[in-house]
């Protein structure tokens, strides 16, 4: 979900100009905020480094910390899919925006790490 809306709605702005800078902002923190709200059920394991956080942390166990990160990757993959079947190239963001698998995991990986 988070994927999915954050960049639909970077890609939406692009081609329309109105969902604004902050628009495209509280887009992808009101996606996240049904999975951090029950905190005791989620635990808020949104991506990677939030997993790798409570590992380092000593809140999380690292022999989970594996299975957690296969499916962030596997839902944020889903969910970029699902964004770029459901909206059209647009010629202005394509020379903003990564083309391909390999730029948009590599984009998600440094992004991730910040």
């Amino acid at each position: 979900m988070l994927v999915f809306a954050g960049t639909a709605a970077i890609v939406i702005d692009q081609m329309t100009g109105a969902v604004t800078h902050p628009g495209v902002a509280l887009t992808s923190g009101w996606s996240c905020w049904p999975w951090c709200t029950p905190w005791d059920i989620s635990g808020a394991h949104l991506n990677p480094a939030v997993t790798l956080g409570f590992v380092a942390a000593g809140r999380f166990r690292a022999t989970r910390r594996g299975r957690y990160i296969v499916a962030q990757f596997a839902g944020a993959g889903r969910g970029e899919c699902a964004r770029v079947r459901s909206l059209p190239d647009n010629l202005t963001s394509a020379r903003r925006f990564p083309r391909g698998a390999s730029q948009s995991f590599v984009l998600g990986i440094v992004l991730t790490w910040f």
